[in-house]
């Protein structure tokens, strides 16, 4: 490949890539009817009862992670190859759809509206906030629970709302990106250990688990370096806290914060993460995000734009 080539091409990632992280810091999350993540759980939502036909078994469940990778990604290829015909329409096409894949400033918003009302006292409008970004009961959640719930959310979303889905970009292109997002949101839907998907949903599971795994570790590293930068005096994980979480990924980046912050995580019944400190303060969270902020930038200088160099050299 000609060297003009090779840097149009850089030129071309890095453009689409700026863009993205723009438009998702200055407008957030695109409307729904426009949003290729909810396409991919309304095809998920038509497709799991009719695939289920076939049996509920692992069988059953690779066939439909087969079909949502296909259903998903192939009319989004259609789109970015039809862009493809005006450099401009490519750039901003390629820079939506890419920003599709991740989310800052939504995990921002997320956040704030759950801390929010902590400050003023408010623990049940807190409460309902958190449901709508965790899955526990938040019921009977104290104020310390609830914070250590928003820096799980922080630790667990810098891995699947930016560096793994952007750790397949400069690697694969959008199309690794997406099939990332699609695979995320299988797992979402179906990855569980109920009696309706535990057979079902583990490819999903699986998949998933196998897609996180790098970009779970280097979360942590991410995390180090820019607790660092932070003046964030805490330490390098215990083992025993990064395998405290049923998962083989999420105890990476939540051990790694909780290190670096202080403060103890715990999901009742599931885990506790840095046991014998306290549980975190909002002033905690709000580190927190500053901590996910910079390592959003940190991953862009330290694996994106060098692998993207090391692509076009290739």
């Amino acid at each position: 490949m000609p060297p003009e080539e090779r840097d149009l091409i850089f030129e071309f990632f890095l453009i689409v890539l700026a863009i993205a992280v723009v438009f998702d810091l200055v407008f957030g999350e695109p409307p729904e009817f426009l949003h290729p993540v909810v396409y991919f759980g309304k095809v998920i939502n038509y497709l799991d009862p009719r695939v289920r036909r076939l049996g509920s078994g692992i069988a059953s469940g690779v066939v439909f992670v087969i079909i949502i990778v296909i259903a998903g990604l192939l009319p989004l290829l259609i789109i970015l190859t039809a862009a493809r015909l005006f450099l401009i329409l490519d750039i901003f096409v390629s820079a939506y759809i890419l920003k599709s894949t991740f989310a800052i400033r939504s995990m921002y918003e997320h956040i704030n509206k759950v801390i929010g009302p902590l400050e003023l006292g408010n623990l049940e409008e807190a409460r309902k906030e958190l449901s709508m970004i965790v899955r526990r009961p938040v019921d009977t959640l104290s104020e310390g629970t609830i914070c250590s719930a928003c820096v799980e959310s922080l630790s667990e979303g810098l891995v699947d709302g930016f560096i793994g889905p952007l750790f397949y970009f400069p690697i694969f292109g959008i199309p690794g990106s997406i099939v990332y997002r699609i695979v995320n949101t299988l797992d979402s839907n179906v990855g569980y250990k109920d009696s309706r998907n535990i057979r079902f949903g583990k490819p999903s599971a699986i998949l998933d688990t196998v897609l996180n795994y790098i970009p779970a570790r280097l979360a942590s590293g991410v995390l180090t370096i820019s607790a660092s930068l932070l003046a964030l005096r805490g330490f390098i994980p215990h083992y025993s806290d990064i395998a405290a979480t049923e998962s083989p990924n999420a105890g990476w980046p939540m051990s790694t914060a909780a290190s670096f912050l202080n403060v103890k995580l715990e999901k009742e019944g599931h885990y506790i993460i840095n046991e014998g400190h306290n549980f975190p303060t909002v002033a905690d969270v709000r580190a927190s995000m500053r901590l996910y902020g910079v390592s959003c930038l940190i991953f862009i200088l330290v694996w994106i734009l060098p692998v993207l160099a090391l692509r076009t050299v290739l």
